[in-house]
């Protein structure tokens, strides 16, 4: 037996080797979590509060959406006074002027500016890609507006908010400002 009958633990190590016995499988066993597991919970973590995110503020309306539907729950009763109705308010909303009227707005909407604007947008982008020199900054001159009514808005609020231009200070100094509802100057 040689080195392997020194002391017992040496004796245990050395038969499990012979007997083909991962240690390292067995370690892994009894430490916890493995590796995958850890990365795993490390990736949920990141996302998790995306995920809390959608719950709360779209997989819950839609759900609470769905229920009253077939409701007719007068909101300014509170949240005890529901009745349930069935399918009651889809017939009837079918006889109400509103909803026919903005079903037709959006049916011309979708069945006539979408795809015309789509169709525009792929024929004007396959002519500058194909006969356009200057490709860089006729893009950036067609995308500009998307980006720049942005930029102009963030610039404002941080310029409303910038401790070193005190915008808000100049404009009371100024004379400009509401009184009673109304604008005007505070002479």
């Amino acid at each position: 037996m040689g080195s392997c009958a020194r002391e017992d633990t040496e004796v245990h190590f050395c038969e499990r080797q012979k007997r083909g016995i991962n240690l390292k499988k067995e370690n892994e066993k009894k430490r916890g979590l493995s590796r995958q597991a850890k990365t795993n919970l490390v990736g949920y973590s990141f996302i998790l509060p995306n995920i809390i995110g959608v719950c709360a503020f779209t997989l819950f309306p839609m759900l609470f959406s769905l229920i009253i539907s077939f409701t007719d729950w007068d909101y300014t009763k509170g949240i005890g006074n529901w009745n349930f109705i069935g399918i009651k308010n889809f017939i009837t909303m079918w006889s109400d002027e509103w909803f026919t009227s903005a079903l037709a707005n959006t049916l011309i909407f979708v069945v006539g500016v979408v795809p015309t604007t789509v169709f525009l947008a792929m024929v004007l982008a396959a002519v500058i890609d194909k006969f356009c020199y200057a490709k860089l900054p006729v893009r950036m001159a067609l995308f500009m507006p998307y980006v720049s009514n942005v930029v102009a808005v963030a610039i404002v609020w941080v310029m409303m908010y910038s401790p070193w231009l005190h915008w808000g200070w100049r404009i009371r100094r100024s004379g400009w400002g509401i009184r009673n509802g109304r604008f005007r100057l505070l002479c």
